[in-house]
């Protein structure tokens, strides 16, 4: 779990944010420092393609993150959905023996 707040730290995020403010943010991030990935100093370039790596693998890793949670909790909820339809019908056979 530290690896997730080191990414939402990276990208300057807080724990909470949804998914369309993460590809947001990494879009704003990817074109500023792409950016300075042109300039003519050598030293400069270097570090901008290193943060740039650095954000893209923490935008990765968070947006699978997400889309893991996110798939746990329809899980979660179709489980219960399934449960109480189970027990309904359950609850209406156990009716019709008496009509």
């Amino acid at each position: 779990m530290k690896n997730i707040d080191l990414y939402y730290q990276i990208l300057g995020l807080n724990q909470g944010a949804s998914l369309e403010e993460l590809e947001k943010t990494y879009q704003d991030l990817l074109a500023v420092y792409t950016k300075y990935q042109i300039s003519h100093d050598p030293e400069f370039r270097l570090n901008a393609q290193k943060k740039t790596k650095e954000i893209t693998i923490a935008y990765e890793e968070l947006k699978s993150h997400l889309l893991k949670t996110h798939r746990q909790n329809l899980e979660v909820k179709e489980s219960f959905k399934i449960l109480h339809h189970t027990k309904r019908f359950r609850d209406l056979k156990w009716l019709t023996k008496y009509f």
